[in-house]
């Protein structure tokens, strides 16, 4: 008989601080939602924390542009427009004139 009391006192008292931290719990999601209505920014980030996240993703960024879809035709006619200039390999089968054209195309005159 003792024995079941103690158990029940034990129960009781378990199932009073299950109940104390679950109204606790809940008081402060309560609060939670009042802030959030009265404030509804208040949970924002802070100003600080947005500068210092944009300055780690500007630290991580690429320095350059990324290529676009013709830099690749650009950068062979270049190198095929080098070639007519050089008379060890397609300028000997070209005119002065067209070597001319190419070396103005380059930017060399």
């Amino acid at each position: 008989m003792a024995l079941d009391d103690e158990y029940l006192r034990q129960m009781a008292i378990t199932e009073r601080q299950f109940m104390a931290n679950r109204v606790k719990s809940l008081e402060a999601r309560v609060t939670q939602l009042e802030r959030l209505v009265q404030y509804p920014n208040a949970h924002a980030t802070p100003y600080t924390e947005i500068k210092a996240q944009a300055a780690q993703q500007q630290a991580t960024e690429h320095l350059y542009a990324p290529l676009r879809s013709d830099t690749r035709a650009v950068i062979d006619l270049a190198a095929f427009a080098r070639r007519l200039i050089d008379m060890q390999d397609l300028g000997h089968a070209v005119t002065d004139e067209v070597r001319e054209l190419a070396k103005r195309a380059l930017g060399l005159k």
